[in-house]
């Protein structure tokens, strides 16, 4: 039987060699794909490996991916409702508390007097013992149940951004009634046993539920570069942002390194999660989220409320008080801060703004303008005319402008009192308390004596364009603040500002665009420089080399400028610092459109708009000294 057709020899030959290299490559190839299953097998499990050291979420937690604003309230409506419930129970309970201990310490004589007399229960040693330890039981149990209650309040917020410069995305968004510019594409919103990851380009409108938790002070957002978000959700979203706690800043105080999220979980939890490149940096504004990316958005923002909680329980057992989350963030709220890195390792600290070596200068600068030890407040009364009635507390300055005119006479010295010669036309602030008493030279804040300032709690950039009437012999809103707690407040007005533009639908700016540049004396004070170090070489700076037709040419259009024939170092100096920007006679600033829209309303919107800076003042600084008369609710308008 022949295996072949018969063929010349020669080419059964190469026919035979041609099929044993072909055999070899197949044995070869199948070697090759073997040895790559291998290694990517090898590889796969590595990275199994790798990922399975990465910290998993509880398998117990809700994941809720939210695209819908029905869905959105119907998910965070009722738990917003719920912890707000938590919150004033709790506040109730305290409140009871303390009444609770007042009657105690009232009745604890009585309890005394009357035990001579009633009869006396022994109590053996091993019940005494027995009872004790049950008691003390009960009492930790308590604790941590009403620990737990507390911490309610705290959600992890963190947000991505969209990475997609798409024309579909962009239609998307325009759509949907949001700027093209705007980042945003993901909100995490983390609870104890829920995260909700809300889809902010899928959203048709905002909404309401998202705005009263977002905008509830009472209701802590913790996270790392938690400012950043805010501001960015404010800017593009329109939502307003209070109670931002930053975790790097209160792992400082409570012991723990790290100026990031990864770094604190480390330190506080001792797990590694993942920051993988390619899912940070990811499609967040994709309409379908991978698994990956879904973990590593919920896993940001409940990982950042459980280091919360972590510093938490570390400061009240280490301090052996029971205080409530609020009191423990408090230096912290809607704080802004930068990393400091020390010796450009990872683990660095963080601190305040105000820390830095820029703002420190800055700070030390503004310092040196503000004498300590001042008076601000002399407290002189003022009488009408018969010596009765007080009208109003005064400075001493004041005294003697009316004492200099014949309009009121001194009758006593210490305090300083002086009667009115005529009799005015109203009683002024005569039976307003808060004007009639006295006023302390403290900080409002943290009570220093010290580089003590008057601030005002509506900024004078909106104060000025309020009417006379509300401004005129007005001093309610105007309170005494040390440097420090100055800067502090100063920091943190620029979201308030964001949050009243998009109130009153202005555009918010900076002032940025207020100024034009002239470009032709921009062109001469450079031509002018040159021809002054030309011209008049000192010895800290060698004379410029310029060519004889550049020389000739700028001469000759600085003395057209100047209309003269000759310049001298004054004509020159004067000139090159000479400002080439003017303001732009057709710009209009932000606080006046804002107080235009404001006044348009009416009064009843004049005060809405001074209370809501008055609340935003002690949202912001909790203040521990302010007049026992000072109100919030305090009408503006003078009868």
């Amino acid at each position: 039987m022949e295996l072949l057709p018969k063929r010349p020899s020669t080419y059964v030959f190469g026919g035979m060699i041609a099929l044993s290299l072909y055999l070899k490559y197949l044995e070869n190839k199948s070697n090759k794909e073997s040895s790559s299953n291998i290694s990517d097998s090898s590889n796969s499990n590595t990275l199994e490996r790798i990922k399975k050291d990465y910290y998993k979420l509880p398998t117990n937690l809700k994941i809720h991916i939210i695209n819908d604003v029905d869905q959105c309230d119907r998910l965070l409506l009722k738990l917003y409702e719920d912890v707000i419930r938590n919150i004033e129970q709790l506040d109730f309970e305290e409140q009871q508390e303390k009444e609770l201990e007042k009657l105690m310490n009232g009745s604890q004589e009585d309890d005394e007097s009357s035990s001579s007399s009633s009869t006396i229960k022994i109590i053996s040693p091993e019940q005494c013992k027995v009872d004790m330890k049950h008691l003390e039981q009960h009492q930790i149990d308590k604790k941590k149940e009403k620990r737990e209650k507390m911490l309610e309040r705290v959600l992890g917020l963190d947000a991505e951004w969209g990475n997609s410069k798409s024309m579909a995305e962009a239609s998307l968004r325009e759509s949907n009634g949001i700027k093209t510019n705007d980042k945003v594409a993901l909100i995490q919103i983390a609870f104890k046993d829920e995260v909700f990851l809300i889809q902010c380009l899928r959203l048709k409108a905002i909404p309401k539920s998202l705005q009263l938790l977002m905008a509830d002070h009472r209701i802590l957002k913790v996270g790392v570069s938690i400012a950043q978000d805010a501001t960015t959700i404010i800017k593009h979203l329109g939502i307003e942002v209070k109670g931002c706690v930053d975790l790097v800043p209160l792992g400082n105080m409570t012991g723990f390194d790290g100026c990031g999220l990864a770094a604190l979980a480390k330190s506080t939890m001792g797990v590694t999660i993942d920051k993988s490149h390619h899912i940070r940096c990811g499609h967040w504004e994709s309409e379908q989220l991978t698994p990956d990316q879904i973990h590593y958005a919920a896993c940001d923002a409940w990982i950042g409320r459980e280091i919360f909680n972590v510093m938490y329980d570390k400061h009240v057992d280490t301090h052996k008080t029971e205080i409530t989350p609020t009191e423990f963030v408090s230096p912290f709220i809607t704080s802004t801060f930068k990393i400091k890195n020390k010796n450009g390792g990872g683990g660095a600290k963080s601190g305040s703004s105000a820390d830095s070596p820029i703002n420190a200068k800055k700070k030390s600068s503004f310092a040196t303008l503000i004498p300590d030890g001042r008076v601000l407040y002399d407290n002189c009364l003022m009488f009408a005319q018969d010596g009765e009635t007080l009208l109003c507390n005064i400075s001493k300055k004041k005294v003697e402008w009316y004492l200099s005119r014949n309009l009121a006479t001194k009758f006593c010295d210490d305090p300083i009192k002086i009667k009115l010669t005529f009799t005015p036309k109203g009683n002024g602030h005569a039976e307003d308390k808060y004007y009639l008493s006295n006023k302390t030279n403290n900080c409002c804040v943290c009570g220093s004596g010290k580089q003590l300032m008057r601030h005002s709690i509506v900024p004078h950039s909106y104060r000025q364009y309020l009417p006379v009437r509300v401004k005129s012999h007005s001093s309610h809103d105007v309170v005494l603040l040390c440097c420090d707690c100055h800067l502090h407040v100063n920091r943190r007005i620029h979201l308030m500002r964001m949050m009243i533009a998009n109130e009153y639908g202005i555009e918010y700016d900076t002032g940025a665009d207020s100024m034009e540049i002239d470009m032709q004396i921009l062109k001469l004070t450079k031509q002018a420089a040159v021809l002054m170090h030309a011209m008049y070489p000192t010895s800290s700076k060698k004379s410029v080399q310029l060519p004889a037709n550049k020389f000739e040419e700028f001469k000759k259009n600085v003395c057209q400028h100047l209309n003269k024939e000759e310049l001298t170092l004054e004509d020159l100096t004067n000139l090159a610092n000479q400002n080439p920007r003017n303001k732009r006679p057709d710009y209009i600033p932000h606080e006046k459109r804002v107080m235009d829209t404001v006044i348009s309303k009416g009064d009843q919107e004049i005060e809405k708009f001074i209370v809501k800076w008055r609340q935003h003042f002690v949202q912001v600084t909790s203040p521990k000294h302010l007049n026992e008369h000072w109100d919030i609710n305090k009408k503006s308008f003078q009868n």
